[in-house]
């Protein structure tokens, strides 16, 4: 397809963009042609799994995730499935994010989740607290190593924990807010215990998402509540 109109002239390399385009269009430069053949693959989101498997001469499924907060339960519940499904023997699965940028700041300030009290460890990043008024943004990775239990088995492997199941679920209800009701959070629970053959009297520790939000933490809160209390 050609996007550039008859009508305007070419820019070269290193003139700015017609005056006649938007106003941010302005603002810009055109690229540096040289090296730009590995733009495009580079701009595209899997390509550094696909950089590891070629180092590592993986052949197995390949792909990357995003589904923002979510993104590592995504990756490893759909690792695990192709080890089910008898499309893997392992799988390398896992996370990264690196957000303290402009636009990654500047998303979560419009948002109003971030903390006030950045200068106050003490005060910041509450999950749970009366107080709570957003979280400090930090950056990290994260990978596990999924396997299947036989063949973990036949070559000595260290196991340290058994994936028994997970489920996907969606609010369906707005960009930013919860449900008012936490229905997909307790969804999302109850299709996990029931896949994982696990009760709720079985689960000893939650990795809550506890963003340290007003209305983030009150919505989990009752989700699991609704979920795992017990009347004494």
């Amino acid at each position: 397809m050609h996007l550039r109109s008859r009508n305007l002239p070419r820019p070269s390399a290193s003139s700015p963009l017609d005056n006649r385009a938007p106003p941010m269009a302005n603002a810009s430069q055109v690229p540096d042609l040289e090296g730009l053949h590995h733009e495009m693959p580079f701009a595209t989101t899997n390509m550094g799994s696909a950089m590891l498997a070629m180092d590592l001469g993986w052949m197995g499924p390949n792909y990357s995730i995003s589904t923002a907060c979510a993104t590592s339960n995504f990756c490893i519940l759909n690792a695990a499935n192709h080890i089910i499904r008898g499309e893997a023997d392992m799988m390398l699965c896992g996370g990264s994010d690196a957000v303290i940028i402009p636009i990654g700041l500047g998303g979560f300030v419009a948002c109003r989740a971030l903390s006030q009290r950045n200068s106050d460890p003490a005060k910041a990043s509450r999950p749970w607290d009366i107080n709570r008024d957003g979280f400090v943004m930090g950056e990290g990775a994260g990978v596990l190593l999924l396997e299947e239990l036989d063949h973990a088995k036949k070559r000595g492997a260290n196991i340290y924990a058994e994936f028994l199941g997970g489920s996907f679920t969606c609010d369906a209800y707005h960009m930013t807010e919860p449900h008012p009701e936490g229905t997909g959070v307790v969804l999302c629970i109850e299709k996990a215990l029931a896949q994982s053959g696990a009760s709720r009297e079985d689960v000893n520790y939650i990795n809550a998402h506890a963003t340290s939000t007003p209305a983030g933490d009150l919505k989990e809160y009752q989700a699991l509540i609704r979920c795992f209390w017990s009347e004494p």
